[in-house]
């Protein structure tokens, strides 16, 4: 039966560009259409790893050569219904996530849970590694709350809905990853700079005490602008008003770019109150 089950997920895993039957390579272009490898400036790569598992290896074209990301994939094939995700990276570590799915009418539903259970993810694909979406993707905070539905046509964004945590509608069609990311003028350090020299410690939270990181959520826009700035996380009223002010000073960007077009994108920064 186990072997059963291993020939069956053998027939999801490789069905774009096989090159044998333990390898296959998909690669895509900025808006993550399955292309030519002259036309691609990302691919990913699938291998046998084992009886029951693959590693999964991106690569990233600089310069007109690949190059390998640092990410780190393993799929392991537990049962018929059940794909687990071992993800290791320098920032967020070890990430474990179960895909289970079901097969109908030519597509994968499939389920996103990290390691506790906890809802991720959910959507439809032709495929399972990797992913090749159609329809809606939803991203959810908890089992009855979804703070982000992206649509997809042949696994391409098309559009996307977003919430805050308050349930509130938040701005729509923006991305967090694109081919070139917005740029403030000067790079990092003069954004760094600019927060320091322009961040003043409210009087009242210094005399109770209080202090804290306050995370800012905004969107660089088509233009460069900093627009709708909103508290993701907040600490207090004083401190959370004066990471806002700051950050709606920011100079306007250098805009974002996704495969050649002006877009929207959307980020999160953490401003930090520090009592001496």
């Amino acid at each position: 039966m186990k072997k059963l089950i291993i020939l069956f997920c053998l027939s999801i895993l490789f069905v774009h560009n096989s090159k044998s039957q333990y390898e296959t390579v998909v690669f895509y272009d900025g808006d993550n259409k399955i292309v030519s490898e002259s036309e691609a400036i990302k691919q990913i790569k699938v291998t046998k790893a084992g009886s029951s598992q693959f590693k999964v290896t991106t690569y990233q074209k600089k310069k007109g050569s690949w190059s390998k990301t640092p990410e780190k994939q393993v799929a392991k094939i537990l049962n018929d219904s059940t794909i687990r995700l071992e993800t290791r990276s320098k920032e967020s570590g070890l990430e474990i996530i179960n895909r289970v799915y079901t097969y109908k009418d030519d597509y994968y539903q499939f389920v996103d849970k990290n390691k506790e259970g906890e809802l991720q993810k959910s959507g439809f694909s032709k495929t399972l590694i990797p992913l090749h979406l159609e329809g809606e993707l939803k991203y959810y905070r908890s089992a009855d709350d979804i703070y982000r539905i992206e649509t997809y046509s042949n696994n391409q964004m098309i559009s996307n809905k977003n919430w805050l945590e308050s349930g509130e509608r938040y701005v729509d069609n923006y991305y967090f990853y694109v081919d070139e990311l917005p740029e403030y003028p000067g790079g990092e350090k003069a954004l760094r700079r600019m927060i320091a020299q322009n961040l003043r410690f409210p009087e009242v939270a210094q005399l109770n005490g209080i202090q804290g990181r306050v995370y800012i959520t905004f969107i660089v826009n088509e233009e460069g602008k900093v627009t709708d700035t909103v508290i993701a996380r907040g600490v207090h009223t004083a401190l959370d008003n004066e990471a806002l002010r700051v950050v709606n000073q920011m100079a306007t960007w250098k805009p974002g770019k996704q495969n050649g077009k002006l877009v929207k994108v959307c980020y999160t920064i953490p401003i930090n109150f520090v009592l001496n």
